[in-house]
């Protein structure tokens, strides 16, 4: 469930970087490191390490909310990928 809505949140954000992440991380349960995701992605390594941060910017805000905390601030997804 959880899972569910980190990619909503990621869908709503237009953020492909960190919904080839989850897809990637759902096929085979292993967590990779940007390096390994970006060779087998032939994507730069930076977007990987720019996703992690919005990643766990979208993971806070979803244990704020689960906790009763409607006030995080959105923040822009200046970092997001086009």
């Amino acid at each position: 469930m959880k899972l569910a809505k980190l990619r909503v949140r990621f869908e709503k954000a237009g953020d492909e970087v960190n919904l080839l992440w989850l897809n990637r991380q759902l096929e085979d349960g292993k967590v990779k490191d940007p390096q390994t995701l970006a060779a087998e992605t032939g994507r730069p390594v930076e977007d990987f390490y720019a996703a992690t941060k919005r990643r766990n910017r979208h993971v806070q805000r979803l244990l704020a909310n689960d906790r009763g905390v409607d006030s995080v601030e959105e923040e822009p997804s200046s970092d997001a990928s086009p």
